[in-house]
């Protein structure tokens, strides 16, 4: 009896599985894009966090203000130190043009207030008793009103 030939033949042999390692060059480009991208985002949103940084510490100084009002019942103090919260925040955010904001005062800085925000906050309002206030103990000003508005001014400035 002949042997038939294809006894003597071996089964098929399956290659290895690929691996995921080592990773094939466009898989290393799309994890170095994919770094660089979130490199940047993180950056960006860094940057972001503490340009508005100023905006906090204000608010947080302006509320600190507010309850020593609270305490001592003096709206002239609080008249003066809002204003120098609102114009620190001004020569900060607005640094380009600090030459000009710096002198500004009355009405002139009033104006300047209620330009940077899209709806007035304080012309309408309060207006000339916010410049006789540094001058005289008693004033028509109700500190809560300027407190709400000094409040939206540092949230809402462009």
């Amino acid at each position: 009896m002949q042997e038939n030939p294809l006894d003597q033949l071996r089964d098929i042999h399956l290659p290895e599985a690929i691996g995921v390692w080592p990773l094939a060059p466009g898989w290393w480009l799309l994890l170095a894009l994919c770094l660089l991208a979130g490199g940047l985002l993180f950056w960006h949103i860094d940057r972001r966090r503490r340009a508005r940084r100023y905006r906090k510490l204000a608010v947080a100084e302006l509320e600190a203000h507010y309850r020593d009002f609270q305490h001592s019942e003096d709206t002239a103090a609080y008249i003066s130190a809002s204003q120098a919260i609102l114009r620190r925040a001004a020569l900060h955010r607005y640094a380009d043009q600090r030459a000009m904001i710096a002198p500004l005062s009355g009405n002139a800085w009033i104006s300047f207030l209620d330009n940077c925000v899209d709806k007035p906050l304080f012309k309408s309002k309060f207006g000339a008793p916010i410049n006789e206030a540094h001058y005289q103990r008693a004033t028509a000003i109700q500190a809560v009103e300027l407190h709400q508005s000094a409040l939206a001014w540092l949230r809402q400035h462009k």
